[in-house]
């Protein structure tokens, strides 16, 4: 186990939307996103006040920091951080850093 990092990250990337096959003409299937963990560390953390899709403020609950390279989730996107069986956090990405080559990357719940 990493101590720098002993929570796990665990998100889906969008899927496909279904079609049509334009030489056939019958549907294509969508589907399913992949299932990513990541390890992390959880920070709970106040201060910032972010607008959600509906354009509703909400207070910040806490900062979930990755390790540079990772898959970074969309803004929005429903995360869910444990730490074994313990869940610390469970709910949408507010905003998503993924910039600097030294400081790591972070993610604002």
């Amino acid at each position: 186990m990493d101590l720098r990092r002993p929570h796990i990250l665990t998100f889906t990337l969008p899927g496909t939307t279904g079609g049509e096959d334009p030489v056939t003409g019958f549907p294509i299937p969508g589907s399913d996103g992949d299932v990513v963990t990541v390890p992390c560390r959880y920070v709970s953390a106040s201060g910032k006040v972010f607008k959600n899709q509906d354009n509703v403020e909400v207070q910040q609950r806490g900062r979930i920091r990755v390790p540079i390279g990772s898959i970074m989730p969309a803004t929005f996107t429903h995360l869910t951080v444990t730490e074994g069986d313990i869940t610390h956090f469970t709910g949408p990405a507010l905003d998503v850093y993924a910039g600097g080559h030294l400081t790591g990357w972070r993610i604002d719940v």
